[in-house]
């Protein structure tokens, strides 16, 4: 499906060579077609420049610049100086995208005006023969996977993040308006949608499963202290003040 507004998809890669085929394939294979790849090369030291290099020959959508390493917030703001589309999505260069994964977000925010950000259900695998997922994060994954209303996702804001990160779909006036992604002690994806939120933006999530992340015990997600227990802690006490749910 050609039809629609183009999305941007932003992606950071630092040392994904391994992930990457599959995960730009899955894009590929969307059905809704009217999509950029905005990629930022974190300052790889493995074979992600060649793969990105690769892809961009097959397909004129992908976009990438090159840069040292600085991490992910502003990898993913310069990622979206790169977009021209009025939709943002996200995507992590190791996940996989459902073949109508942006159809369905698309169409769901063209038929409900109100809403500013959508998620969707998702699902996590892993490479069997190197690890299994522990039961924590299968039990977070159900816990998010069961948040569908937007009611249930703004009650339950200062729980955990209720929208994983991968699976963002929002109007780029959205992400104008809140300036992009903000540097903190805690994790970007959480404070965005807690922004979003304390700015009007109204939450929902896409009854599917509609990416798969992958669980691996080295992913950021999993070794860096901003997406630690404490970080999260001090991240909800930072806006429940804004908020003004506490004194």
């Amino acid at each position: 499906m050609a039809d629609g507004p183009l999305v941007s998809i932003l992606m950071p890669v630092h040392n994904d060579a391994a992930y990457l085929d599959e995960c730009i394939q899955s894009t590929i294979n969307q059905e809704y077609s009217n999509w950029e790849y905005c990629i930022v090369d974190d300052g790889s030291t493995d074979n992600s420049y060649w793969k990105l290099e690769k892809w961009r020959r097959i397909d004129k959508r992908l976009h990438y610049i090159s840069s040292p390493h600085q991490g992910i917030v502003p990898s993913l703001n310069a990622a979206a100086k790169l977009a021209n589309g009025s939709i943002i999505a996200r995507m992590d260069a190791d996940d996989i995208m459902h073949p109508k994964r942006l159809l369905e977000q698309v169409s769901y925010l063209s038929n409900h005006s109100e809403v500013g950000l959508i998620g969707s259900r998702f699902r996590h695998f892993s490479d069997a023969k190197k690890e299994s997922i522990p039961k924590w994060i299968l039990h977070h994954q159900d816990w998010s996977n069961r948040l569908l209303s937007s009611d249930e996702i703004h009650n339950n804001l200062f729980a955990e993040s209720p929208i994983a990160h991968p699976t963002f779909c929002m109007r780029k006036e959205i992400f104008d308006k809140l300036g992009g992604y903000h540097d903190n002690p805690w994790a970007e994806d959480y404070d965005f949608i807690l922004r979003a939120y304390k700015a009007g933006a109204k939450l929902a999530k896409h009854p599917e499963k509609l990416v798969q992340k992958y669980h691996a015990s080295g992913r950021l997600s999993r070794v860096e202290a901003i997406y630690k227990r404490p970080a999260m802690f001090e991240a909800k006490a930072h806006y429940m003040l804004e908020y003004g749910l506490l004194k």
